[in-house]
């Protein structure tokens, strides 16, 4: 009996702890207030002193500034049989995600404070502003570390869980704030990362949320670089439709009018590109690149003095600005203003020494007046910056030949006609760097080419006649001399021929050599004569010009050579009368020391 009796009082027992269990759980819970929204708590407070006064009650009032009826006040009232304790899980899952949240943990309070919500549907009400504050909360930490995408959902799941109308009403307006400026923070991202398209969906996002002046600047900025892309891709068409996307945020764009002016320019379209470099200037006048770039198109269409205008005004805009100082200095040539223009270069290399292309325009500037000296040094630098600069070393070769420097002519001359094999002016002037040297069998290659590239040119058949001839080759000499035996240019033609045939050596070269010899002789001697009796008169300068004829008819005509000299000191022309006294120690045998001991005298 007694047995039984202890029996049936244990399921007594076991509520009586389960209700004390519920109140001390209860009664804890209104130690934690946690308010995330100050202004709501403190609108309660005031409201709370207005009120007469009551026996104060435990309350629970939750991060959101909502108080929550007790749920003592209905577990004292209830009988034991009556007690909820799915309402007692609730509550303890509130109060573990109330500190899950002061400490940081807002993922796992949002899913302890669904779990409650789940547990016990009816204190949802009470639950959710806590909930709500834990998104706000959590989307500000994932702003924060970088998670924008998963901060715009929190954000949004604010107001999902505000079940308070009047605040969430006051609420919407801040967390559209926030949602408006995490995607600005997308935006920027993205265009950090140079995906513009994103950065511009983004950025719109935001911008249909609050309209802010710099988000328009930012999506007019995205679309600006990728019109830049597609540019440099060469879809001009895209670049072109991007660029004006952006002038749609941002009208008065000079840098987008630049663009725009590139892509037109580099489609094609020159008066369309020259019109949107206006344009930039007109919104910024000191835009010294598009000051440059329209002179330059100046350029292009032949404009100098056009060009010349727009790009001074470049370097006034920028004085450091090499390039510009290059093309203007290219528009004065064609001025024919070459002084401005040799300036115009030494400011460009000045502001930008490794500029090969001012180098090589300076030295042709000299090379163009004559200054053969002052050319070198500008075409070498050209060549040292640029090692691989074709012009610039057929420049030099031809100030070297001009200079007379013909060993350093040759290899820079013989470069420029293997990498261009039909450049005519590159062989003529190989061809007479050789000559000079001596170097017969390497001008025989050089003239032969020449003939096969310009058949017609006498010049050529007649300087390869006396590198045949100096090279042994009697045969093709005579038949070179022989194509040009009607031409008058050539007085000693003749002559030439018949060394060429007396150094064939045979019986019949021999005779046509001599007769030959003897028209050349004869014809010379007329010359000679009328050249003694000029010199007779005391006609010197005419004396002069008859023995130059006699010489040039009969090249080895050594009386018409003494005379020449002579008449040259006796017109007080001592440097031509040296020369000709130098030709004729080359020519005179021993019969002819006494002229030569005369001339000597006279030096």
């Amino acid at each position: 009996m007694t047995k039984n009796k202890n029996f049936s009082s244990q399921p007594k027992i076991t509520l009586h702890l389960t209700k004390l269990f519920a109140l001390i759980l209860i009664f804890s819970l209104t130690s934690s207030n946690m308010d995330v929204y100050s202004q709501s708590t403190n609108k309660q407070s005031k409201q709370s002193k207005n009120k007469p006064s009551k026996p104060p009650q435990p309350k629970v009032i939750s991060a959101t500034g909502v108080v929550i009826d007790n749920p003592a006040d209905k577990v004292a009232n209830n009988t034991e049989e009556e007690i909820d304790f799915k309402l007692v899980e609730a509550l303890s899952l509130l109060k573990q995600g109330r500190v899950q949240k002061e400490t940081g943990q807002y993922q796992p309070s949002i899913q302890t404070f669904l779990q409650a919500i789940t547990t016990k549907v009816e204190i949802s009400d009470k639950v959710r502003p806590e909930l709500a504050d834990a998104y706000y909360r959590l989307a500000i930490a994932q702003r924060e570390e970088g998670l924008l995408n998963e901060a715009i959902i929190s954000f949004r799941k604010v107001l999902e869980h505000q079940n308070n109308l009047a605040e969430q009403i006051a609420l919407t307006k801040q967390i559209e704030s926030e949602v408006a400026t995490t995607y600005h923070r997308i935006g920027l991202r993205e265009a950090k990362a140079e995906r513009y398209r994103e950065a511009i969906s983004a950025y719109k996002d935001a911008f249909n949320i609050n309209q802010e002046p710099q988000i328009k600047i930012e999506i007019a900025d995205s679309y600006h670089r990728i019109g830049l892309s597609d540019l440099k891709s060469g879809n001009y068409t895209q670049a072109i439709d991007s660029f004006n996307k952006s002038l749609e945020f941002s009208p008065n764009s000079a840098k987008v009018f630049f663009s725009l002016a590139q892509a037109y320019e580099q489609k094609g379209d020159i008066s369309q590109a020259m019109d949107y470099y206006r344009q930039a200037i007109q919104v910024k006048n000191d835009f010294a690149e598009a000051h440059f770039a329209l002179g330059k198109n100046y350029q292009r269409l032949n404009l100098a003095t056009e060009a010349v205008a727009t790009l001074t005004t470049a370097t006034k805009n920028n004085e450091a600005y090499p390039e510009a100082y290059y093309h203007l200095g290219l528009n004065f040539l064609t001025l024919n203003k070459t002084n401005e223009a040799i300036s115009a270069f030494s400011k460009a290399i000045q502001l930008k020494p490794e500029l090969a292309e001012a180098h090589y325009q300076l030295g042709a500037t000299h090379t163009r007046l004559g200054d053969f000296t002052k050319a070198v040094d500008p075409l070498n630098k050209a060549i040292k910056i640029k090692p691989n600069y074709p012009e610039a070393e057929f420049l030099l070769g031809i100030a070297y030949y001009r200079l007379e420097k013909f060993d350093a002519a040759a290899p820079l001359l013989k470069k420029i006609v293997s990498l261009f094999p039909d450049r005519l002016e590159a062989y003529q002037y190989l061809a007479n760097s050789y000559l000079s040297l001596k170097d017969y069998s390497s001008a025989i290659t050089i003239l032969e080419k020449i003939r096969s590239l310009s058949p017609d040119d006498k010049d050529n058949v007649y300087k390869l006649g006396n590198s045949y001839f100096q090279t042994s080759k009697y045969e093709e000499s005579i038949a070179a001399y022989e194509t040009l035996s009607d031409n008058n240019n050539y007085p000693d033609l003749q002559y030439k021929i018949s060394q060429g045939y007396l150094k064939l050596n045979t019986p019949e070269a021999t005779k046509k050599g001599n007769n030959l010899l003897s028209m050349v002789l004869t014809k010379a001697k007329t010359s000679f004569n009328e050249g003694k009796k000029l010199e007779k008169q005391k006609n010197y300068l005419a004396a002069i010009n008859s023995y130059k004829q006699a010489t040039s008819i009969y090249p080895d005509y050594v009386d018409a050579i003494y005379r020449l000299s002579f008449c040259y000191f006796l017109a007080g022309d001592n440097a031509n009368g040296k020369l000709q006294y130098e030709e004729l120690l080359q020519k005179a045998g021993k019969k002819d020391q006494k002229k030569v001991n005369i001339l000597a005298s006279k030096l």
